[in-house]
């Protein structure tokens, strides 16, 4: 298991190969990194820090889940974190952290969210990784319709919003193997 922030990444074995083999410096990275906050940079700073290099098409997608992030969160606390800058920073860039746990060339064809709330890491990885299928699991009603919204208006295929319990997720054969889980801490 690796703990980043408020998520932590267990990372299931596939086909005998641990995924993770180091731990993750990304608190030192951050603490040195000045943070121009517009959302040109955050992106440079995805490709320095983790070799994300978004694609327009992505970036564009990012703007939209913005967008629809800080129309959704003025009627519904969907995160405390409001401004612009603030969410690029410390949800998006903070989301694609995860990535720098995975070996090089690690590619993920199924993730699960549990504690998604706002779809956070869930969404942004989904973005980033778009082939892949992803479950976000929200027991809030609220914050899960905001996930399948999002999603929809992302035009985001393979995605599955569910408010069932994690000890409910754990058991569907569907989602028990060769998946990469990611909850967060209340």
């Amino acid at each position: 298991m690796w703990q980043y922030g408020h998520t932590k990444i267990l990372l299931i074995r596939k086909l005998g190969q641990v995924l993770i083999d180091y731990p993750c410096w990304i608190a030192v990275l951050r603490a040195v990194l000045p943070y121009n906050r517009d959302m040109k940079t955050w992106h440079k700073h995805a490709e320095r820090l983790y070799g994300i290099s978004l694609s327009d098409s992505q970036k564009a997608l990012f703007e939209t889940y913005l967008s629809e992030l800080l129309d959704w969160n003025q009627k519904f606390n969907l995160t405390a974190i409001r401004e612009a800058e603030a969410i690029e920073i410390k949800h998006f860039l903070d989301s694609l952290s995860v990535v720098a746990a995975f070996k090089d060339g690690f590619v993920t064809s199924s993730m699960i969210d549990i504690g998604t709330g706002a779809g956070l890491p869930g969404i942004p990885l989904r973005i980033v990784y778009p082939g892949a299928r992803l479950t976000l699991v929200e027991s809030i009603k609220k914050k899960a319709n905001f996930c399948e919204h999002a999603a929809q208006v992302l035009g985001l295929e393979n995605v599955l919003v569910s408010t069932a319990r994690a000890e409910e997720i754990g058991q569907d054969p569907l989602h028990r193997e060769n998946m990469i889980w990611f909850w967060q801490e209340r």
